[in-house]
């Protein structure tokens, strides 16, 4: 981490002094997404996603423009600034222009800030919104970071066990592809809302995540996205 914190820095400051915009912005937009992601070194890494929008607004560039934008909201809903990053979701869907990517990822931080406010039935609305969008591309870790947010939701709708299927769900398929991740702003959301929710339920849930780990992921997608109280799956 160390590291590759210390090349990109030295590569924003070689691209500046050459004065290539596009690769100073692709290292400003990499920085800030490894700052977010690996140190939660947030303020950093808003002022890098702002320098790189503020770059390609200059210059015209609105798609790079639309991609460091997402960075701010991401950032802004990390530093509890809801206000602005509301507008900015909404904001990023009307630039998505049938862009299913960037309207899903207007849905998500719509989601993350009602989620962080309280408002669990409004999140729950905007997580399965942004669930819909990120299975248009078929990408299936975004899908499983939606389904997560979703039990989240659940857990504040006081629907513990299907969320905690639901996570289990998702654990099993990271296990089965590999994926590790860890990110500090995520990782203490899921702690907060299925950690929590998991040690209340005691032995009921351990078995609801048991269940959940059995459970095929385009299933528990399925369930995610039930209207009214989720369905329980076959071997509950």
């Amino acid at each position: 981490m160390a590291v590759g914190q210390r090349q990109l820095e030295l590569a924003i400051e070689q691209w500046r002094d050459f004065g290539d915009v596009a690769e100073l912005v692709a290292a400003l937009d990499t920085y800030g997404w490894l700052l977010f992601m690996h140190a939660a070194d947030n303020e950093p890494a808003l002022a890098a996603f702002e320098k790189a929008a503020a770059l390609c607004r200059d210059g015209g560039d609105v798609d790079g423009e639309t991609r460091s934008l997402c960075g701010i909201a991401q950032m802004l809903v990390v530093l509890g600034d809801h206000d602005r990053a509301e507008p900015l979701a909404l904001e990023l869907m009307s630039r998505a222009g049938g862009g299913t990517r960037t309207q899903h990822f207007g849905y998500h931080f719509l989601a993350d800030c009602s989620l962080l406010r309280g408002d669990s039935a409004q999140a729950l609305t905007r997580y399965r919104d942004s669930l819909r969008g990120a299975l248009r591309p078929g990408d299936v870790v975004e899908t499983s970071l939606e389904v997560q947010g979703v039990a989240m939701s659940l857990v504040g709708e006081q629907q513990q066990r299907e969320a905690l299927v639901l996570a289990g769900a998702v654990e099993a398929l990271w296990q089965s592809l590999g994926v590790v991740i860890d990110v500090p702003f995520w990782t203490d959301l899921l702690e907060r809302y299925l950690g929590a929710a998991r040690r209340d339920l005691g032995v009921d849930g351990e078995v609801a995540w048991a269940v959940g780990r059995s459970t095929a992921f385009d299933d528990a997608v399925a369930l995610a996205l039930a209207s009214g109280d989720p369905v329980e799956p076959d071997g509950a």
